[in-house]
């Protein structure tokens, strides 16, 4: 069974939390991994928020 829109929203909005939490360490390669984890979920649902987290990987490299 597939996670319904609502569980895959809240889930990379998690991912995109804990890639935040990350880069507040410092520990970059686990933020940028969470972050392409939300990434490809909003480029998935066509979500606004593409656009902020590709920054914020962009900005890692």
């Amino acid at each position: 069974m597939e996670d319904g829109p609502e569980v895959l929203v809240e889930s990379a909005h998690t991912y995109a939390g804990i890639g935040d939490a990350h880069a507040a360490l410092g520990e970059h390669d686990q933020a940028a991994e969470h972050w392409q984890r939300a990434l490809t979920i909003y480029r998935r649902l066509g979500m606004p928020q593409v656009d902020a987290v590709a920054t914020k990987l962009s900005n890692r490299l």
